[in-house]
């Protein structure tokens, strides 16, 4: 049977194998709001758009990475 789009995404983050920011079964899915802080890792992240939101980048270990912050704006939201 098909399924409709946010019945597909439901079952794709009951799947999805534990982050690693946060340690829980799903990502955050923090939406970012005007001057929020967005961390950005050289290091871990898959393509340039990649950002964390500031508990995600707490809650995981980037010592020694190359890692950046800037303030947004609405919209968005947190790849852990």
């Amino acid at each position: 049977t098909e399924q409709t789009t946010p019945q597909m995404l439901k079952s794709i983050l009951q799947q999805s194998p534990p982050n690693q920011s946060s340690g829980g079964t799903r990502p955050c899915g923090y939406v970012f709001q005007r001057g929020d802080i967005a961390w950005n890792c050289r290091t871990c992240q898959t393509d340039a758009t990649c950002v964390l939101c500031d508990a995600c980048f707490r809650n995981s270990d980037h010592e020694g990475h190359e890692v950046f912050f800037h303030r947004t704006t609405p919209g968005g939201c947190c790849d852990c």
